[in-house]
């Protein structure tokens, strides 16, 4: 009888003590959710130039600084063309600020590695990231999946676009816009993509300038001006329409990933040559890449992960699934000076005299 109640005492006691263990190992984090590495008790400043839209920006450093308390993120937030400019004054004043860059395009990457302004990183968190999204050297890796779409009014448009082609419909006249590529670079991006591009060409914007096409300055300004019915359809980068609906569910605005490919940007992180707190800003690059700040970014803000182990947001497509349009940052790098001297020559106008899209 002693022995039995020792043995049922001995079993009751391991029971508990793997129910235990279990509910422990359940609540660590898997191997990609630990954050990297940092001394709790060392307290420092990373410089970060970032292109991404600032009320993005903001929420994503405002994650991180929970995460690292002791890291405080500098933030400096433009468009890629001023982050440009900004990083040429930088030098002539006696070298970068800069530790860190999260850009809008890799042709503006390439820019930057080709003049050796940035340092290759190899983070700790590439296993999950799609190839594509990987400079081979390593020099930048995309920190987000920029999908650049055709957006529309679902009130003001006649017939549904379903291609950048649509845009020069004769019933859109004077209410397509496009984002200004002497700002933006993604737009620099895609309009360079789609002037390389056979099917499209100089002939596409001779057709879209003389639909009365107009430009404005953002993304998120585009965005917001065809859900106030100022315009009717443009090309915008996916995520600005989705943080419209997050906040007011019930505005008239809807985009599509064209069905002959859409322009697919990664924007890329990088770590400057010239970084002065070089081991923070790699742990903020790797939290950045890690399952934790890839999720977050999904989640929170809806924007499509450069991994293949995030749930994408509500109604995003797989990358399998995207048809891509033909596009190589080299190449758009080649080309992007012209695209813009022609896109400028044209002299777009913001709004359309007199013109009121309904």
């Amino acid at each position: 009888m002693f022995v039995y109640l020792r043995a049922s005492v001995l079993s009751l006691f391991l029971v508990r003590y793997w129910i235990v263990v279990i509910s422990v190992v359940s609540l660590l984090p898997s191997c990609d959710d630990r954050n990297p590495p940092a001394d709790a008790s060392v307290y420092t400043t990373v410089q970060l130039y970032s292109a991404l839209p600032e009320v993005q920006i903001q929420a994503i450093v405002a994650q991180f600084e929970n995460y690292y308390p002791n890291i405080k993120i500098h933030l400096y937030q433009s468009g890629t063309e001023g982050i440009l400019q900004r990083i040429r004054e930088d030098k002539e004043h006696g070298g970068s600020e800069a530790d860190v860059l999260w850009l809008a395009d890799f042709s503006s990457a390439e820019e930057l590695k080709a003049e050796q302004f940035l340092k290759p990183y190899k983070s700790q968190y590439l296993d999950h990231i799609y190839p594509l999204f990987v400079e081979p050297e390593y020099y930048y890796t995309g920190g987000q999946v920029l999908n650049m779409v055709v957006v529309y009014n679902k009130e003001k448009i006649r017939i549904k676009p379903v291609n950048y082609m649509s845009l020069t419909d004769p019933a859109l006249y004077g209410c397509v816009a496009i984002v200004n590529p002497e700002v933006s670079g993604a737009a620099k991006y895609t309009l360079t993509s789609l002037m390389n591009d056979p099917g499209y060409g100089v002939k596409y914007f001779d057709e879209l300038t003389a639909n009365g096409l107009l430009m404005v300055q953002s993304n998120s300004q585009l965005s917001k001006m065809i859900a106030d019915g100022d315009i009717v359809a443009g090309i915008s980068i996916d995520t600005t329409v989705r943080s419209l609906l997050e906040h007011s569910d019930g505005l008239p605005i809807d985009y599509v990933y064209p069905m002959d490919g859409t322009i697919i940007i990664a924007a890329p992180l990088a770590l400057t040559r010239s970084c002065h707190e070089c081991e923070a800003a790699q742990v903020f690059i790797d939290w950045l890449l890690s399952h934790s700040g890839q999720a977050f970014m999904s989640r929170e803000l809806g924007t499509m992960s450069v991994r293949d182990d995030v749930p994408l947001p509500g109604g995003v497509p797989t990358l399998d699934r995207l048809h891509f349009f033909p596009s190589e940052p080299r190449q758009v790098l080649e080309n992007s000076s012209s695209v813009v001297e022609n896109i400028a020559k044209r002299e777009l106008p913001e709004h359309a005299p007199g013109k009121k899209c309904d």
